[in-house]
C-alpha cells in the first residue's frame, strides 16, 4: 500500500511539475505575441508620423508656393500702378508745357 501511495503521489507530483512547465511555456508564448504585438504597433506608430511629417511638409511647400505667387501677383500690380501713374504724369507735364507755351505765344 505505501508503494502504492508513493507512486500515487510520485505521479500527481509529476503532472503537477508538468502543469506548471505547460502554463510557463504558455506564458513564453503569449510574451512572444505581445512583443510582436508592441513591435508591429510601432511600425505603425512610426509609418504614421512618417507620413503626417511628409502631409505637413507637402502643404507647406504648397502655402509657400501659393504665398509667392501672391506677392508676384502684387508686385506686378504695383509695378502696372507705377508706369500708369508715370504716364498720367508726363501726360500732366506736356499739357502744363504746351499750355505755357500757348500763354507765350499769346503774349506775343
Amino acid at each position: 500500500m505505501k508503494k502504492l501511495l508513493s507512486v500515487l503521489f510520485a505521479v500527481a507530483f509529476a503532472m503537477s511539475v508538468s502543469g506548471l512547465a505547460t502554463a510557463a511555456d504558455n506564458t513564453a508564448k503569449a510574451a512572444e505575441k505581445a512583443e510582436m504585438k508592441v513591435e508591429k504597433a510601432e511600425k505603425k506608430a512610426e509609418t504614421k508620423t512618417e507620413k503626417a511629417e511628409k502631409a505637413a511638409e507637402a502643404k507647406k511647400m504648397k502655402a509657400d508656393k501659393a504665398a509667392e505667387a501672391k506677392k508676384m501677383k502684387a508686385d506686378k500690380a504695383a509695378e502696372t500702378k507705377t508706369e500708369k501713374a508715370g504716364v498720367q504724369a508726363e501726360k500732366k507735364v506736356e499739357a502744363a508745357e504746351k499750355k505755357a507755351a500757348d500763354k507765350v505765344e499769346d503774349k506775343k
